[in-house]
């Protein structure tokens, strides 16, 4: 048996388990862990998107968030008193941003098919655009996503988000194990060079009763950037962009690059 389950046995005994049924993306369970232990990120974020529009004396204006995820950039950004719009996939972490964000306004679907209004910002954070849940993902549909925000952007508004790039890739295969206060997620990489994507096979413990835990897995398959392809993209659309190694808080991990585009 291979280590990273012993470990998993030793933390959860086979009786205390009992498995959830099969879903599609951010699940509940998934989606709880990913805003009690990762949303952070978005805090930063949202920090990062106030300083620039409080530099500018930008006081009023809509937001929107693609890909928002438990809401917790347009939280602090709707506290600010700005008009704020999230658009998630899954309907199990909209749920947790509704809670949230209660001022903002939510569409359950993918970023993909939403109709982009005039705004002052809009916000990709937490490798959105590496995700392939919804297959409209490629380069052509990238490219139309880009020239999108740029036209419904006035001038000086901005486009924040970050991706993962190929140097992310270090293995063909890792795994990692994750703690939280009620929760276990075990980790699989399984990375292709060739094909430049990575797989995320999660395996999530939940505890849902005193020493009684809930098991659901999920697959998440992201494509891979070349390090300046984004970029690239983004100037072809017209915009003016600097490259980020964070959001003023952590610095990004190796192979996560951020970026601030302005029109």
């Amino acid at each position: 048996m291979n280590e990273k389950f012993h470990v998993l046995l030793f933390l959860l005994p086979p009786s205390c388990v009992i498995s959830m049924s099969k879903e599609e993306f951010y699940k509940e369970d998934l989606a709880y862990i990913h805003d009690e232990g990762y949303s952070g990120f978005s805090v930063d974020a949202a920090s990062f998107v106030l300083h620039y529009l409080q530099e500018k004396n930008i006081t009023t204006g809509k937001i929107i968030d693609l890909g928002c995820g438990s809401g917790q950039l347009l939280k602090a950004i709707a506290e600010q008193g700005y008009e704020t719009i999230g658009v998630e996939y899954s309907n199990a972490i909209l749920k947790l941003a509704q809670k949230a964000s209660p001022k903002t306004t939510f569409y359950c679907q993918s970023l993909w098919d939403y109709e982009l209004p005039k705004c002052q910002v809009v916000t990709l954070i937490g490798e959105i655009l590496n995700y392939t849940f919804d297959r409209q993902n490629n380069s052509q549909h990238l490219l139309t996503l880009f020239k999108n925000i740029y036209a419904q952007l006035p001038q000086k508004g901005i486009f924040v988000g970050d991706v993962l790039t190929t140097t992310a890739l270090k293995k063909e295969y890792d795994y990692k194990i994750v703690k939280g206060k009620d929760w276990v997620i075990n980790i699989e990489y399984f990375g292709d060079f060739e094909a430049k994507t990575l797989t995320r096979d999660i395996t999530v413990f939940r505890e849902i009763e005193p020493n009684l835990y809930r098991k659901s897995n999920e697959i998440h398959q992201v494509n891979l950037f070349d390090k300046n392809e984004i970029e690239s993209l983004l100037k072809q659309v017209g915009f003016e962009v600097r490259c980020l190694a964070s959001y003023g808080g952590e610095l990004f991990r190796e192979g996560h690059v951020g970026f601030l585009a302005v029109k």
